[in-house]
Order: C-alpha cells, then structure tokens, then sequence
C-alpha cells in the first residue's frame, strides 16, 4: 500500500543534532523555525541562533516591469549578487554561483525555502515556477539537478546538507523551492516540512488526474527515473499506459505512482493535517494553462508581493507554448515540454476517471473549490 513508501526514515532528532558539522544540539533547546536562517556553519563549530525579523524590501521601481536595467537593479541591486549575474542567471535556467556573489555580501546567508511548490508533477509545476523566480523578490537559484528532494531522497544528509543547497539571500527576500513529488511522497513530508519551518508557504496546482498519468507515463518513458528510485513505486510497462495501470483487466492499480499521485485529496487531507489553509494556495492546471498571468498574479497577492507579471511579459506560441519577453526572451525547452501522448482506449479512460470521482469528490469538499475536470 502507498502508506508504507516511507523512504528514508530519519527521526528529526538527528537532524538537528548534525546542523553544524557535529554540534550537539537539543530538539527541546531550539524551535526548529529559527534555525531557518542561519550564517553558513560549514566551517564553524557554533550555530548562530537569532529570531526571524523580516526587514522591509526595498521600493520596487514603477519601471521595473517594462525596463531592463531597471529590472536588474530591483533584482539584484541590493540582493547578495553582483547586478552583472543577471545575464549568467538567465542563461542558465537562474543558476547562481558563489563566484557572483557581492564583495560586501553583509546581511546574506543561506536559507531553506519561505514557498515551497510541492507539486503536482506533470501539471505545469515548472512554468509556475519559472513565472515565479522572475519576480524581483523572490529569491531561486537552481540547484544542479534542479530539485533538491531532500525529504524524499537526502533526508539523512542533514539540515545542514539542506541549506547549503540554497543560493544566498536577504531576509526581505523571499526564497523559493520546487520538487513536485513532495505531494504525494514521502507521507511524512508534511509533517517534517512543519516541523522545520511551520510557516512554509505552499503552493499547488493540480490538473485532470486521467491526463496527469499519461503525461507521466510518456515522461517516465524518456527519462527512465523510475528505474533509480528505490523503493520502486513507479511500476512502468513499456509495452502500453494500460498495462501500466492496471494490475489485471478492470483493477487499477493503486501503488503504482502514476496512479497514487493522482488521488489528490488523499495527499490533500496529510497537508491540511500540519499546515492551515491561509497557507497552501491552489492552482487550477486548465486556468492557469488559459491565463497563466492572472495565476501567477493570485500567488503575487497570496505572498504579500506586489503584483509584478503582466500580459506583456508573455506572448503565445501555438501550438501551445508561452514564452517569456520580459526581461529577456526565452521559450519553454520543447524536447522536454509537450511530448506526444499515446491514444488510450475510450474504456481506459473512462474506468480511471470512474476511480477518481471519489477522491475529486472528497477534494471539492476538502477545498471548497469545482476544478475543470470536475465540471
């Protein structure tokens, strides 16, 4: 059953007693929030503690949007950063390398992340994301494989691992983290993500279920990550989308996680469970896919940002791609976006969506809230 993929179990406990590089340190001695953001302790024996108090950002300029040197003065000029990273930035996917940082980097240090996109793989978790770290206060560097997934697959690194995997920012910045499977896997991850810092903004957005594993499966396909994860709780049949699924004719298959992922308001009760709803804000996939700049401008607002996206910072490319024009052009890599889907038979379809009606049942009740493929 999908309650057993626990993975990498750790007991919180440890982790604290491993932030500083063998520093002994009481779970009961610290609240774990404020060891949030802490000067890096790489090569020091002491941990520096200090309350969190978010000093104000500075003035966002009314040209911000519409013009290039004054968008990189907002976004780095008082950031950890040199003003002339933004090129490099922007090449690389928001790649920040020490190397670029300020000579005088006073007031920088490394820290976990304020929002975090849990997921849902496969529904756009990546434009929402890309959309995001243009804003001039958010804080994203991307890390070398691009998702940390430090709850699901370096749990026992250590908080300390954690951190160091973040860019340096500024306490007004707020710093911004993506790995979509954390929805779904491991079960605990809510629970140690509040545990760490309870007042983690999430950040969802989900899609039709049905389509979400055909994407998946078609992704798995390529990529063949199913075949490192260990324990194996994807279960990909080359051969076809339905042998995949179902474990016999008629029998869905529950503990394969192309299903599992989809039974959004199992997932959904486990966050609500450690996190209130003030704190998760969810995206329809179809609404965004039709306005993805009115999506993004409800996160602005759900963040306490100033609105920044606008219309004219994207522009529309058939057959189903926007690319960005603000604050320099670029376009989704389409090797990786918009793959072709295989034609699954009418009753396939339709014995899935049969399966999900109760859990799309219980999420509309859950969230108060009709999605698009419930309508």
């Amino acid at each position: 059953m999908p309650g057993k993929r626990m993975g990498n179990q750790v007991q919180w406990e440890s982790q604290v007693h491993n932030i500083a590089d063998g520093d002994q340190m009481s779970l009961d001695a610290v609240s774990p929030y404020l060891l949030r953001r802490q000067p890096d302790v790489s090569q020091n024996r002491t941990v520096n503690i200090k309350p969190l108090k978010a000093a104000p950002p500075p003035k966002l300029p009314s040209n911000a949007g519409s013009n290039l040197t004054a968008y990189i003065k907002a976004k780095f000029g008082n950031s950890c950063y040199k003003e002339e990273s933004f090129s490099r930035w922007w090449r690389s996917y928001f790649s920040l390398e020490d190397e670029m940082l300020m000579d005088n980097n006073t007031g920088c240090s490394r820290s976990i992340s304020d929002v975090y996109i849990v997921g849902v793989k496969k529904c756009a978790t990546d434009a929402i994301r890309d959309l995001m770290a243009i804003h001039p206060y958010i804080m994203y560097s991307r890390t070398r494989t691009q998702e940390i997934h430090f709850y699901d697959r370096h749990f026992d690194e250590g908080y300390g691992w954690y951190r160091r995997q973040f860019g340096f920012s500024k306490e007004w910045q707020v710093v911004l983290e993506k790995t979509p499977q954390t929805f779904s896997f491991p079960e605990d991850a809510p629970r140690k993500m509040a545990e760490l810092n309870p007042q983690t903004k999430i950040i969802m957005i989900l899609c039709d279920p049905v389509v979400r594993a055909i994407s998946d499966y078609v992704h798995e396909l390529k990529v063949k990550s199913y075949k490192k994860i260990n324990p194996p709780y994807y279960r990909i049949n080359r051969q076809s989308f339905e042998l995949s699924v179902f474990k016999e004719p008629g029998k869905v298959d529950v503990d394969n996680e192309l299903i599992n992922m989809g039974m959004y308001s199992k997932h959904m009760k486990r966050w609500l469970e450690y996190f209130p709803k003030t704190q998760i804000h969810v995206v329809d996939g179809n609404d965004f896919k039709l306005d993805p700049v009115s999506e993004i401008q409800k996160i602005e607002i759900f963040l306490g940002l100033p609105n920044f996206l606008q219309k004219s910072h994207l522009e529309f490319r058939p057959p189903k791609l926007f690319c960005v024009t603000f604050p320099n052009s670029r376009c989704p890599r389409t090797k990786k976006k918009g793959r072709e889907h295989p034609e699954v038979p009418y009753e396939v379809l339709n014995k899935l969506y049969e399966f999900y009606r109760p859990y799309d049942n219980e999420l509309q009740h859950l969230l108060n809230k009709t999605f698009s493929w419930m309508r």
